[in-house]
């Protein structure tokens, strides 16, 4: 039998655990995003959360969930939906990071 080095296994388990932070932000982009609730879904302290999506992600969590705000924004305004810009902004910025 062939195990892993830990270092493999924790990258490993980082990548899920971050994974699934980014797929829990992505499915609630319209709703307040709270760090100690992210930190809570990567099993992470939140101290230890904040440095780890900072370094594995390269964008601080602020700065990712408002990235990811502006690009659904955008993807609605190039469907062709009928809401105008001003519209849109509000429903995709109305809430925030805390």
């Amino acid at each position: 039998m062939t195990t892993k080095p830990s270092a493999q296994v924790s990258r490993a388990e980082y990548a899920r655990r971050i994974n699934r932070v980014l797929n829990y932000i992505d499915a609630h982009l319209d709703q307040p995003l709270d760090g100690a609730q992210l930190a809570d879904i990567a099993n992470f302290s939140r101290f230890h959360f904040h440095r780890i999506f900072a370094a594995w992600m390269g964008e601080t969590l602020g700065s990712y969930a408002q990235r990811r705000r502006l690009e659904k924004a955008a993807f609605r305004l190039s469907c062709g939906s009928h809401e105008t810009v001003l519209e849109t902004a509000f429903r995709s910025f109305a809430t925030g990071y805390n």
